[in-house]
C-alpha cells in the first residue's frame, strides 16, 4: 500500500530548521511546494512518492552538510523536474525562481538526445556537468547529496542497476568528493559505492578496522603521545583516524582488499590554536617520543597541496605496524574535512587560487574530447597523491604522482606547454614524456619557431587535465585538417566523374544546399565525408538535382569508388586493421574511413563481409613510392620460431634495421616478436613480403 507524503507537516518541520538557522525561507518552501506539485502521481522503485528524494536530498545538505543557502536549498528541490517531466523547461525555472536557480538545476538535468547510444549521451551530460560546476559548484553539492541517497536506497533495485550505480559512484562522484575535499561525503561515497560491489571483502575489512582501534599498542600510543602534550602545556587533541574503504580499493585492478593500503589507522594530531608554528613544535614532541620512518615526512604547511589541505605528515613504525601521524590546526582540520563547504558556510574564507584551481579542473575535465574511459582515468588522476616540485626561480608547482614534464609545462603556463620540448633536470636533458619525481627543480625548454606535433599517445601519459586536453585538442585539430583534405579530395572526384563544374562550390547555390543539410560551411561539409558522416552521393544529390532543373546535363556515376593516394605512413590517421593484417604497398587494400582516420583491410576482408559494410563504403588506397621519415613497425608473427623469422630477413636487400627479434608468450601460445625501421615503401614491402603472408599483425608503428 502506497502511503501519501504528509506535505504540511513536512514543511513546518522546514521552516523550523530553517528559522534557527536564520534562513530566508520564502523562495525554499515555494520551491518545495512547485516540486510537490509537479512530482504529484511519481514514485520511486521502493514504492514511496517521488517527493521523498528531493526532500532528501535537501536534508542531507542542510543536516549532514549544513548548507542552508536559499538559492542551494531551492534547486535541489527541483533538481529532477526539468529531466522527469516534459512540460517544466528551464526558462519556466528561471522566471519562477531565478537565473542563479535555473543554472544550478540545468547543471543537475541530464541531456536527452534520440538516436545515440546511451554510453555516449552519458559522457556528453558528464561533460555538460562538469562545465558548467566549474562556474556553480552548487551542481556538484547538489550531485553528491543526490547520488548519496540514491545509493542508501538501492535496495529496491535489480542487482545488475546496483551495479551500475556503484561503479559510477567509483568513477565520478566519490571523486568530485575528494577534488572538492569534502572528506566525510567523499568516505560515505566509497563506502557506500565499494559495500554494493564488494559486499564480503567490505564486512571483512570493517571488522579488522574495528579491531584495530581495540588493539592494546593503539591506546598505547595515543595515551603515550596525550601525556607527551599535557608534559609540555600544549592544548592539543590526539584522534584516532581509521582508513575509509577507499583506502584499500585499488582503482586499477578493481580489487578490495586490507593489503592494498600501507596501514589501517591513522592519528590526526590537532592543535587547539591558530599559531602555524605550535604543529612544528607538537612534531618535535611526536619525533621525541617515537623515531620517524627516515624520508617519510611531508610538510603540507609550507607547500599546501593544490586543494587547499595543509598539514604536516610523518611516519612511524611503532610495535612492527605503519602509523601514519598527522599534525594540523584546528582550521586546517577543518579544510581538510569540509574543504569547499567552507567557501559556502564562512562567506569566501578560501583563498583565490584554490577556487581557480578548481575551477580548472572542472573546465578541463569538461572540454576534454577523449573517449569516454579516459575522462573517468582524468577524473581518477585528480584526486590521487601530489608531488611537489620547483621552478628553477623557487616556485613550488604541485602535480599528480607519476606526472611528467608535459604536465609541469601546462601548470606553469598554456604557451610554455604549447612549445615544451623537454627539460633539464639536475643538469641531465629529459624528453617531455619522462615521469618527473618529488623535489626536483625543473627547467623547461620551449621551441618558438616550429610547431610541436605531439604523439597521439601522449594523451594517456598526461596525469593533469589541463596537459591531457590540450594534447588530445591538438590531435583531434590534426585529424579533423585530415578528414576535409580527405572529403575535399573525395568530393572533387565523384564531382569530375559527374560532369560537375568544380566552381560550383563557390556558389550561393552551395550555401542554401548546406543550409538545407544543417552545415555550416563546405570545409565543415569536406570534415563530414572525410569522417564517413556524410556520403559524397547525398551532398550530389542536391546539386544534381538542382541542375536537372535549370536543364544542364549531368552524368550521375553509380559504381564509382573515391581513391586515397598515401605517400607515408602517420599513426595518426592510418591504422592497419588486425581482422585481415594487411601490410603496406600490398595489392587490394581498401581503405574505410571514421572519425580516427582511415583504415586498411584488405577487399575480401571476412569482418567487412560480417559487418555488412556497403561496397559504396570502400575507398581504393594507392601506395606512392617515395621516401619516407625513418619508420618504426612493431609487428607480431604466429605460428613461427625467431630462427625462421631471422632466416626470411636476412634475403632483404632494402635499407632496413631490424632492432629486435625475440619470441613472447601469449597465453597458451608463442609468438615472435619483431621490432624494424625503414625508410620507405619500398623497404616495408620487401620485410612484409619476406614474414610468413596472413601470419604477420602491426600491432603498432610510428614515425621516429
Amino acid at each position: 500500500m502506497k502511503v501519501p507524503f504528509q506535505i504540511d507537516a513536512y514543511r513546518k518541520k522546514l521552516s523550523e530548521a530553517l528559522n534557527q538557522k536564520g534562513t530566508d525561507q520564502k523562495l525554499v518552501l515555494k520551491a518545495l511546494d512547485f516540486a510537490y506539485n509537479a512530482h504529484e502521481g511519481q514514485y520511486r522503485k521502493s514504492g514511496e512518492p517521488y517527493i521523498i528524494h528531493p526532500c532528501a536530498v535537501v536534508e542531507i545538505l542542510l543536516f549532514e552538510m549544513d548548507l542552508d543557502a536559499p538559492n542551494l536549498l531551492t534547486a535541489a528541490f527541483l533538481h529532477d523536474v526539468v529531466e522527469d517531466l516534459e512540460d517544466i523547461t528551464i526558462d519556466q525555472i528561471e522566471n519562477l525562481f531565478g537565473k542563479h536557480v535555473s543554472e544550478i538545476v540545468d547543471g543537475c538535468t541530464k541531456l536527452h538526445r534520440y538516436r545515440m547510444r546511451n554510453q555516449t549521451l552519458k559522457d556528453l551530460t558528464h561533460s555538460k556537468m562538469f562545465l558548467t560546476a566549474s562556474q556553480h559548484f552548487e551542481i556538484f553539492l547538489v550531485k553528491l547529496a543526490d547520488r548519496l541517497h540514491n545509493l542508501r536506497t538501492l535496495g529496491s533495485l535489480p542487482l545488475s542497476k546496483r551495479q551500475r550505480i556503484a561503479r559510477e559512484t567509483l568513477d565520478i562522484y566519490a571523486p568530485i568528493a575528494a577534488i572538492l575535499n569534502i572528506t566525510p561525503l567523499r568516505y560515505l561515497l566509497f563506502n557506500q559505492a565499494l559495500t554494493y560491489l564488494f559486499p564480503k571483502n567490505s564486512r571483512k575489512i570493517r571488522n579488522i578496522l574495528k579491531a584495530e582501534q581495540n588493539l592494546s599498542e593503539v591506546q598505547t600510543i595515543q595515551k603515550t603521545l596525550e601525556q607527551a602534550f599535557i608534559k609540555e602545556s600544549m592544548d592539543v587533541t590526539v584522534r584516532l583516524s581509521p582508513k575509509s574503504l577507499e583506502s584499500f580499493f585499488n582503482p586499477i585492478k578493481r580489487t578490495l582488499s586490507i593489503n592494498n593500503s600501507e596501514n589501517s589507522i591513522d592519528f590526526n594530531i590537532i592543535i587547539n590554536t591558530d599559531n602555524d608554528l605550535d604543529c612544528y613544535k607538537a612534531l618535535g614532541i611526536i619525533n621525541r617520543e617515537f623515531r620517524p620512518i627516515p624520508r617519510k615526512l611531508r610538510d603540507f604547511i609550507a607547500n599546501a597541496k593544490s586543494n587547499g589541505y595543509q598539514s604536516i605528515h610523518v611516519r612511524h613504525n611503532l610495535f612492527g605496524r605503519n602509523y601514519l601521524m598527522m599534525v594540523r590546526t584546528q582550521h586546517m582540520d577543518n579544510i581538510a574535512n569540509q574543504g569547499i563547504l567552507v567557501h559556502f558556510r564562512e562567506h569566501n574564507k578560501l583563498s583565490e587560487a584554490y577556487i581557480e584551481y578548481i575551477q580548472e579542473q572542472f573546465r578541463m575535465i569538461g572540454e576534454y574530447k577523449g573517449a569516454a574511459a579516459e575522462r573517468r582515468q582524468i577524473i581518477q588522476d585528480s584526486k590521487s597523491d601530489e608531488i611537489y616540485l620547483f621552478t628553477p626561480q623557487g616556485q613550488p608547482i604541485s602535480l599528480p604522482s607519476n606526472s611528467i614534464v608535459l604536465d609541469f609545462a601546462y601548470k606553469i603556463h598554456s604557451d610554455i606547454g604549447k612549445n615544451c620540448i623537454g627539460a633539464i633536470v639536475n643538469g641531465k636533458r629529459l624528453c617531455v614524456d619522462d615521469v618527473l619525481s618529488d623535489g626536483q627543480v625543473i627547467k623547461i625548454l620551449t621551441d618558438h619557431s616550429n610547431h610541436v606535433d605531439r604523439p597521439a599517445e601522449l594523451e594517456f601519459i598526461c596525469k593533469t587535465p589541463k596537459a591531457r586536453s590540450a594534447v588530445n585538442r591538438q590531435k583531434n585539430n590534426r585529424l579533423d585538417a585530415f578528414s576535409e583534405k580527405i572529403g575535399r579530395d573525395i568530393l572533387c572526384q565523384h564531382m569530375k566523374k559527374s560532369n560537375l563544374d568544380l566552381n560550383i562550390l563557390k556558389t550561393d547555390e552551395t550555401s542554401l544546399i548546406l543550409d538545407v543539410l544543417n552545415i555550416e560551411s563546405i570545409q565543415k561539409a569536406y570534415q563530414r565525408i572525410g569522417q564517413d558522416k556524410l556520403s559524397p552521393k547525398e551532398l550530389l544529390y542536391y546539386f544534381l538535382d538542382s541542375l536537372c532543373k535549370s536543364g544542364n546535363a549531368v552524368h550521375a556515376e553509380k559504381e564509382f569508388l573515391g581513391t586515397i593516394s598515401v605517400e607515408y605512413l602517420d599513426n595518426h590517421f592510418y591504422k592497419f586493421a588486425q581482422c585481415c593484417n594487411p601490410y603496406p604497398g600490398d595489392k587490394n587494400i581498401i581503405g574505410l574511413l571514421s572519425k580516427r582516420g582511415i583504415s586498411f583491410h584488405y577487399k575480401n576482408c571476412a569482418e567487412i563481409e560480417r559487418l555488412k559494410i556497403s561496397k559504396e563504403k570502400y575507398l581504393y588506397i594507392k601506395w606512392i613510392s617515395c621516401e619516407w621519415p625513418v619508420t618504426v613497425f612493431y609487428v607480431e608473427i604466429k605460428n613461427a620460431s625467431v630462427f625462421s623469422v631471422i632466416q626470411s630477413m636476412a634475403a632483404i636487400k632494402e635499407d632496413v634495421q631490424i632492432n629486435k627479434v625475440e619470441e613472447v608468450k601469449r597465453g597458451n601460445r608463442h609468438v615472435v616478436m619483431v621490432h624494424f625501421e625503414v625508410n620507405g615503401l619500398d623497404a616495408a614491402k620487401q620485410v612484409f613480403r619476406a614474414l610468413p603472408k596472413g601470419q604477420v599483425t602491426i600491432n603498432q608503428y610510428s614515425i621516429k
